[in-house]
């Protein structure tokens, strides 16, 4: 009885080996690029292959444009200086929480239904009953919000206790 025990123990082990080595040998196939050979039939490649190509020529350019619609900037509070990157049309807002998301930046506020966020604490610095957080861009305070400030390429945020 141990002896058949011992012999079904060992062929599902194996089984599982095979199993896990399939799944990687598997993975491995599917991210090596290989290049797209079209089916002919009668001399006339194929709709279904024609749409394949298509699709991933788009996402071909899909990448390409993505990569030229990123733009950096950069962010200071305090002694940290975070060089940050991102798609355009991201407001300072989502910049900030992309970066708290990330682990980058230490981020605390409260969002204000009709004005939009408000930051409480930043990475070292704190609001305190008699300073208050001002952020600049470019040396400059604009007179909108973070929620509604639109990042520009190569723009230096700089936040302050005023």
């Amino acid at each position: 009885m141990k002896k058949k025990f011992r012999y079904i123990i060992l062929i599902v082990y194996l089984v599982i080996i095979f199993v896990l080595i399939f799944l990687v040998i598997k993975n491995n196939f599917l991210y090596k690029k290989i290049p797209v050979t079209p089916v002919l039939e009668n001399n006339k490649i194929t709709t279904q292959e024609k749409n394949k190509v298509a699709a991933e020529e788009q996402v071909k350019e899909n990448k390409k444009d993505k990569a030229n619609n990123e733009i950096s900037s950069t962010i200071v509070v305090g002694e940290l200086k975070l060089q940050t990157n991102f798609e355009v049309g991201k407001s300072l807002y989502d910049v900030l929480v992309m970066e708290k998301n990330n682990g980058r930046l230490n981020l605390v506020g409260k969002d204000f239904s009709g004005l939009g966020f408000f930051v409480s604490s930043i990475g070292a610095l704190k609001e305190t009953s008699d300073k208050h957080l001002i952020y600049f861009v470019n040396g400059k305070s604009p007179s909108v919000g973070i929620s509604n400030y639109i990042l520009k390429d190569k723009d230096v945020i700089e936040w302050q206790l005023k």
